[in-house]
Parts: C-alpha cells; sequence; structure tokens
C-alpha cells in the first residue's frame, strides 16, 4: 500500500477543494478563556432546551467547539454554542476551543448588522424553537429577504409563475 505524503485536500476535486480551502482560511480555531467570551446581545433565542442540550453533551463529556466573533478589545462576542456546563461548575477548565470568524462586514446590500444576525440564525438552525424563538426569528429575517429581493429586482432575476422576468 502507497503511503501517503501531504494534505488530502489534493485528492479533492477541484471545487470540493476551493470550498475546504476556503474553510481552511474562513476562521481559526484556538483555545480562549471562557472569561473573555461574552453573550451576543442580539441573540434572541430563549433558552428552552438549552439545558437539555447541555445535559446531553455531558453524557459524552464532548465540548463542541463555541462560534466567536473578535470584539477587538480582547473578548470575544458569542455566536452559537452553550456555556451552561461552565455556568453550572461541570466543566473547571477556563480555555474553550473556538472557531474565530471573521468580523462581519457589508455584502451587497445588507449590512454587516444584518450578515451577524443571519449566522446566528443559520448556527441556531438545528434547535427545536418555541413559537416566540419561531415570530421573533421571522421577524428578524422579514428585512434581509426584503433587502434581498430588492437587490435581485433591481437585477432583473426574478421571474413570475410563466417564466417573464419581473421589473
Amino acid at each position: 500500500m502507497k503511503k501517503h505524503k501531504g494534505n488530502l485536500v489534493a485528492y479533492l476535486n477541484p471545487a470540493t477543494r476551493q470550498a475546504a480551502v476556503t474553510l481552511e482560511t474562513g476562521y481559526t480555531v484556538k483555545q480562549i478563556d471562557v472569561t473573555k467570551i461574552i453573550p451576543n446581545e442580539k441573540n434572541f433565542y430563549s433558552i428552552e432546551g438549552i439545558e437539555e442540550m447541555a445535559n446531553s453533551l455531558a453524557v459524552s463529556d464532548h465540548m463542541a467547539p463555541l462560534e466567536v466573533v473578535a470584539n477587538g478589545d480582547g473578548t470575544y462576542r458569542l455566536i452559537s454554542g452553550e456555556l451552561c456546563r461552565i455556568r453550572r461548575g461541570e466543566i473547571d477548565r477556563a480555555d474553550l476551543p473556538c472557531h474565530v470568524l471573521p468580523a462581519f462586514t457589508a455584502k451587497g446590500s445588507l449590512t454587516a448588522e444584518q450578515m451577524e444576525m443571519l449566522s446566528i440564525i443559520f448556527a441556531n438552525n438545528y434547535r427545536q424553537k418555541t413559537v416566540s424563538d419561531q415570530l421573533s426569528e421571522m421577524q428578524r429575517l422579514e428585512p434581509i429577504a426584503r433587502v434581498l429581493y430588492d437587490e435581485a429586482k433591481e437585477r432583473g432575476e426574478l421571474a413570475d409563475a410563466n417564466g417573464r422576468t419581473m421589473k
């Protein structure tokens, strides 16, 4: 059997290779002191069900990496992940594995704040959401969807039910 030398990315097809390289350069993983991670005031989700998730993670003793964004002052804003087990005193280590996401920037017609909101919503996609959470999510997505709709309409990328371009 031939011994593998080098990076497995080299064996991927070009499209998958580019996605892997983007992922590699898109964020870094580092150990961050839990006292430097602050809650995100933009996160509107209730904590209902978080304790249950924390309990199931505690059984496996697995701590999934948190997703954070640097605030520029040595602290990090939490985008996704659970700190319940830390608050409950079940984990005594102060350093946690974190994916450090790049700072949010405007993209197209969306503001940096809207991009951060999308990231929070996508990161919480796996959760069982309360009706209140679902309504809050829709309230936050509506203005973003409106911006994207208007942008697509301006570019002539929308079509009606008959396939005719809408103006």
